[in-house]
């Protein structure tokens, strides 16, 4: 995933330079570049059940998408 994003400048840049709010709906929690597969359990993967969370099906957290933040919710923010 890492080499994934790296290859996308602005990316990396969102990532490096977090903004921090107080809006509750706004991103809050940022993905580091170099650990942003640790960043999607709960996303792409579960990690206490050992299991893929990703789907084809209408409604599933695409394979291909990558969470870059998340909010007070931990809802993502996601590249597609």
């Amino acid at each position: 995933m890492f080499q994934k994003i790296s290859s996308y400048p602005d990316i990396l840049k969102f990532l490096e330079k977090a903004v921090t709010t107080e809006g509750l709906s706004l991103p809050e929690n940022y993905a580091v570049a170099e650990h942003i597969y640790c960043f999607q359990d709960g996303y792409h993967y579960n990690s206490v059940e050992n299991k893929v969370l990703t789907g084809d099906g209408s409604g599933d957290f695409k394979p291909d998408w990558i969470v870059l933040a998340t909010n007070y919710f931990a809802d993502p923010f996601l590249l597609i």
